[in-house]
């Protein structure tokens, strides 16, 4: 039977660092958009809805790729296809994951628990994705990126003064689609074999980076008009901006890493560590510009 530490590594549970900066982030600009106070209850049942949201796309992930991921010499050691975690227990965790996060957005505001099947609905398409289109990885992004206006909602219970957190959606979109196809570059053959759409794989390794720089500069550029937009949100803008500077540069060296170098070591180290850092930097300078 699997332990809750397998459970824990399964989801990669570590990995929600790449999602909360962008939920919060939508959460501090609601309360300085529209004045609202912080709410410490508001902040528990937002973190329960991402962590639980996160938990059930990963298993749902798993589940639907589990045949895949025993076929790729790099996955088949993940918890399904090597026996650590049954399906029926998957499907299970999966289940009371969803049902946290209907029960967390409930509690947050009757708008969250109306929208909360959109999120699900995505978790469900993407796997199937990547068997169709190459624009998986902007769905991935766009995934994530929907975050944000959660995030909002959650604090406001509106729809109203959404273009910051759908500027900063497709921020997110496009930094996530980047990194996601540097990412897929370690599976370049097996995704070729298996007929599976990723952009190195169609394009090729140097094209697919190229496509991947040419995302995180869009993305930049949208970071930027964000800046432009809101500027007047801003208690101490040139601090944000400074933000965004680091983020372009934090950029930048993810793609010098896998320019010189696409062993797994590298990429890992492009795609965990560096960006790990881009989310927690935008989320430490957005509450510094806005609040200081």
């Amino acid at each position: 039977m699997a332990t809750p530490k397998d459970f824990l590594n399964f989801v990669k549970f570590e990995h929600s660092i790449f999602a909360l900066p962008f939920i919060y982030a939508g959460m501090l600009i609601a309360m300085r958009a529209e004045n609202f106070d912080f709410d410490a209850l508001k902040f528990i049942l937002l973190t329960i809805a991402a962590v639980s949201a996160r938990s059930t796309a990963m298993s749902l992930n798993r589940l639907i790729d589990a045949n895949i991921d025993a076929l790729n010499l790099r996955t088949a050691d993940r918890h399904i296809p090597s026996g650590i975690i049954k399906r029926k227990e998957a499907w299970t965790f999966a289940i009371i994951s969803s049902l946290l996060f209907f029960a967390s957005a409930y509690f947050l505001n009757f708008i969250c628990f109306i929208l909360a099947p959109i999120p699900l609905l995505m978790f469900i398409i993407y796997p199937y994705l990547k068997r169709h289109t190459y624009f998986s990885h902007l769905f991935l992004g766009l995934t994530l990126g929907i975050g944000v206006g959660g995030g909002y909602v959650a604090i406001t219970g509106n729809f109203e003064n959404l273009v910051y957190p759908l500027i900063l959606c497709f921020f997110v979109m496009f930094w996530v689609a980047g990194f996601d196809i540097i990412y897929a570059i370690q599976d370049v053959k097996f995704d070729k074999k298996q007929n599976l759409y990723s952009v190195p794989a169609k394009f090729g390794v140097k094209n697919a980076l190229r496509i991947s720089l040419l995302f995180h500069l869009i993305g930049a550029g949208i970071l930027f008009l964000f800046f432009l937009i809101a500027y007047s949100l801003f208690s101490s803008p040139v601090l944000f901006g400074f933000g965004i500077a680091i983020i372009a540069l934090l950029l930048l060296y993810e793609h010098k890493i896998c320019y010189s170098d696409v062993s797994e070591a590298a990429i890992q180290k492009a795609f965990f560590t560096t960006n790990v850092v881009v989310g927690i930097c935008f989320l430490v300078f957005l509450f510094l510009g806005l609040y200081f």
